[in-house]
């Protein structure tokens, strides 16, 4: 028993746990139909904290200029996407190929040796999750739109194969956003393939260590964010 109560109080000291714990822990959700994010082929950037969608109450939305659209609607991305200060969002060509995102490892202390009480490991953290993908031949103006992003303080909203766009909507909470991202950067063109490969720019960023824990599917009311010019 006493073993069992240290091991508690350093994960609820390490993981920002709640302390004290719960009378008892939450039930896990039976969930009747579950989603996949599919092939991610489009991003939506827009400056961190700009656009906050209330899908309980539209008119509290922010900026002012979307106060009653709905996410779903297309008039309220045509706004942002229009708009001529920080507010605006951004719209990436559609992707070349392999875009993935690999899961953040999970970060440990000790285990197996003398450093930690009885050998064991403790479980500190997880890192950030890595996206990476790649556009294929991007023009020089492209390139160097997407670059200046490097600078920025982004949110990311995915667009999929579905035509489905992947927001960030904390659990029980009406707001939604886009994914809090760091470290945004699209590298140099290749040329590797010549008469065989089209020229690439690698893409990549970082989400949140627990960014899996407020995904959210919002399907498009009658338009196509894939096909939005």
């Amino acid at each position: 028993m006493f073993k069992q109560n240290v091991t508690m109080n350093l994960s609820t000291l390490l993981l920002g746990c709640s302390c004290p714990l719960p009378t008892e822990i939450a039930d896990i959700p039976n969930v009747a139909c579950r989603k996949e994010m599919g092939q991610l082929q489009r991003y939506f950037f827009v400056r961190e904290g700009q656009v906050i969608w209330d899908s309980a109450t539209p008119a509290n939305n922010v900026p002012a200029s979307i106060a009653s659209e709905v996410i779903e609607d297309e008039t309220g991305w045509d706004t942002l996407f229009a708009a001529s200060d920080s507010t605006k969002v951004v719209k990436t060509p559609l992707i070349g190929g392999d875009p993935q995102i690999e899961a953040g490892a999970p970060i440990t202390f000790g285990g197996g040796d003398n450093s930690t009480l009885n050998a064991e490991t403790i479980f500190i953290g997880r890192n950030p999750s890595t996206f990476t993908g790649r556009f294929d031949t991007l023009d020089a103006t492209q390139i160097a739109a997407m670059r200046a992003l490097e600078c920025e303080s982004l949110e990311v909203y995915f667009v999929n194969n579905c035509d489905e766009i992947i927001a960030c909507k904390e659990q029980g909470s009406d707001l939604i956003t886009g994914f809090k991202i760091s470290n945004f950067q699209l590298g140099t063109k290749g040329n590797t393939g010549g008469l065989t490969a089209r020229d690439a720019n690698q893409v990549s960023f970082e989400l949140a260590a627990n960014y899996d824990e407020c995904v959210h599917f919002v399907t498009p009311n009658g338009w196509s964010p894939l096909a939005k010019v």
